[in-house]
């Protein structure tokens, strides 16, 4: 007869304890036969015609893959950086207040949010708001960023949303220094950033 022996942790026995299952005759070889489809599926998905190597081809896949995803991060940080520093020089004056309004496709909210940090980062020294999204699918995405001297005038991330978010039927949430917000109506986007400007200026003399 053809047995299969499991050994299996099982908690709720004590820690430490084991369950033995066994299974013999048809359902050991039903068991068999089951492993031994599942690694040959293995290895054909590998693209290997001996089982043996199949493990060392898959190791090398995934070392191969870490790599390739490290080399990814580093080329789409390197593109943010020079979106960054084109868009820091495109920087236009609102009473006093450096001001960037840009739609930024191919980003997800976690991009955005890393561009308008890095945005804030280089305007630090200044009065400077930062308003970056874009319709990503079905989905319309906006991030602001505040550096601390235009939080002095009344201005906030939230509130510098708070209008946009409506237009593009969601809602703003976040710190006063960063903050996003998501909405199902992408086409609206273009006229949620055109607007920003104003509601800037509305902030400004509530502010003041």
């Amino acid at each position: 007869n053809v047995a299969v022996v499991k050994i299996l942790h099982e908690g709720s026995i004590g820690a430490g304890m084991r369950r033995v299952e066994a299974l013999v005759g048809p359902d050991a070889l039903r068991e068999i036969n089951a492993e031994r489809a599942l690694l040959d599926g293995l290895v054909q998905a590998l693209g290997s015609n001996d089982p043996h190597a199949a493990l060392d081809h898959a190791r090398r896949l995934v070392e191969e893959n870490k790599r390739l995803k490290n080399e990814l991060g580093a080329l789409r940080a390197g593109d943010r950086e020079t979106v960054v520093t084109s868009l820091a020089a495109e920087a236009e004056l609102v009473e006093g207040v450096s001001l960037i309004v840009a739609d930024v496709p191919g980003e997800d909210m976690s991009g955005l949010r890393d561009l308008a940090q890095r945005l804030r980062d280089k305007l630090a020294a200044h009065p400077a708001a930062i308003v970056v999204g874009n319709a990503e699918g079905e989905k319309a995405q906006l991030v602001a960023a505040c550096t601390a001297r235009v939080l002095e005038l009344g201005v906030t991330a939230p509130s510098l949303l708070q209008d946009a978010a409506r237009q593009i039927g969601g809602g703003a949430g976040g710190k006063d220094i960063l903050a996003n917000a998501g909405g199902k109506l992408p086409g609206e986007v273009p006229a949620a950033l055109a607007g920003i400007p104003a509601r800037l200026i509305q902030l400004l003399h509530a502010g003041g």
